[in-house]
């Protein structure tokens, strides 16, 4: 059965609390989905998303035309908004993320992919539907697999892009408390003071 997402639970239970009581955790109530690319760690994240269905109806038919268009690019925003957030709402960041997706209807398959280019309105774009089945040729095969890998190479690329923030990030942060722990005591170092310090300008022509 379908499932709700880590993304979307996040958005869904955000800041819920009632005056006074510290916010609690609470079940999964975002949207569902039928299957979620994710990363298990210290802090789970999805980083994809996919919908499903036992049988090829065409792309009109009811359930592919409301998961595809309606429910899939609320899902994968939610993801990119759960980046967004972990990351502390870096614009550089959201324009670089690509949050890729997999509809799976009966024999055929297609990728989609959603971003934010311009940093404030998502698109989403898709590959053409791929019917798969034991007359497909090698070209169709072929290009099953880039898109398979396509998708893989985008998980990997998004997570690069996070952690290397995240960590431009502590860097920052270190350096901001180390700097207000010399303030305090009154003791500075040559390598932190050296950044705000510079040298006066040579006047020229001045006479000695």
């Amino acid at each position: 059965g379908e499932k709700s997402g880590l993304a979307g639970q996040e958005r869904k239970v955000r800041s819920r609390a009632l005056p006074g009581l510290e916010s609690m955790s609470a079940r999964a109530t975002g949207k569902k989905g039928d299957g979620h690319i994710r990363i298990f760690g210290s802090a789970n994240q999805d980083v994809g998303a996919m919908e499903a269905g036992p049988k090829w109806e065409g792309a009109k038919g009811t359930k592919c035309f409301l998961e595809s268009e309606s429910m899939m690019p609320k899902i994968l925003r939610d993801i990119l908004y759960s980046y967004l957030t972990k990351c502390n709402h870096n614009a550089d960041v959201l324009k670089q993320l690509v949050i890729p997706g997999v509809l799976v209807y009966g024999e055929a398959f297609k990728r989609v992919e959603l971003d934010s280019v311009g940093g404030y309105v998502t698109r989403m774009r898709s590959s053409k539907w791929k019917m798969l089945n034991f007359s497909s040729g090698v070209k169709d095969l072929t290009s099953l697999f880039l898109d398979i890998y396509r998708v893989r190479i985008l998980v990997f690329q998004n997570e690069e892009i996070f952690t290397q923030t995240n960590s431009d990030n502590d860097d920052f942060d270190d350096f901001l408390e180390r700097l207000h722990e010399e303030s305090v005591s009154g003791e500075s170092s040559a390598s932190s003071m050296d950044i705000f310090l510079s040298q006066p300008a040579p006047m020229k022509g001045r006479s000695e």
